[in-house]
């Protein structure tokens, strides 16, 4: 064997880290274990969209080079739907009403690319024509739902809201970007009013890898 790898006959497999995404086919990775990026482009094998800090496995073929030959997690489109009936008359996003709904939320694998589509919706109304009941979502790290790090909290800059003392069911999708490839997260609806007593049902969110 030490002969072997002497004359670098030996096939190796090892867990690496994209530093840089590159172009084309092509990724520059820094093996677990080294601290310098591999000196030449790794050819990505796994399929494109690699995006920097995607954890990946490298297959060392002598002499030919070095081949990206797939990622350790997969991500996977996710979906969560509650049909419960509830009503809030809180003032800022909450996951709580009356009587207590079930969580709408999912937790997700960020994709090599750290890009997801995040699409919600729901059944909204209000008591009072004057004002809003709305819907949004926060996004945090980590597998629990409501639990990590803030990464977006509930904002009426990305929500659906409903004037109206008639119902109206509707959603909408984000792309968001810069996620860290292969780290775990976890999001949820909230909801709020700007006055009056709000009633929300039917919601629904789910995570599509971009």
């Amino acid at each position: 064997m030490r002969q072997a790898r002497r004359l670098q006959l030996v096939w190796e497999l090892r867990p690496a880290t994209v530093t840089d995404a590159g172009t084309g086919r092509t990724v520059q990775v820094v093996m677990d274990g080294d601290t310098r990026p591999v000196p030449v482009n790794v050819d990505n094998l796994a399929g494109g969209g690699l995006a920097a800090g995607a954890r990946v496995m490298v297959m060392s073929v002598p002499p030919s080079g070095n081949y990206v030959i797939g990622v350790p997690t997969e991500s996977v489109s996710v979906a969560s739907t509650v049909v419960d009936t509830f009503t809030t008359t809180s003032l800022v996003y909450v996951v709580t009403g009356t009587p207590t709904p079930p969580l709408c939320g999912v937790t997700f694998i960020a994709p090599p690319s750290g890009r997801i589509l995040l699409s919600f919706k729901g059944q909204l109304v209000n008591s009072t024509a004057a004002q809003f009941t709305i819907i949004g979502f926060e996004l945090r790290t980590g597998g629990v739902l409501g639990s990590g790090t803030v990464v977006l909290a509930g904002s009426d800059d990305n929500c659906l809201a409903v004037q109206s003392t008639s119902q109206f069911q509707f959603g909408t999708s984000l792309l968001i970007e810069s996620l860290t490839p292969g780290d775990s997260y976890n999001t949820q609806l909230g909801h709020r009013v700007t006055g009056g007593t709000g009633t929300i049902l039917r919601r629904h969110i789910s995570v599509v890898p971009a």
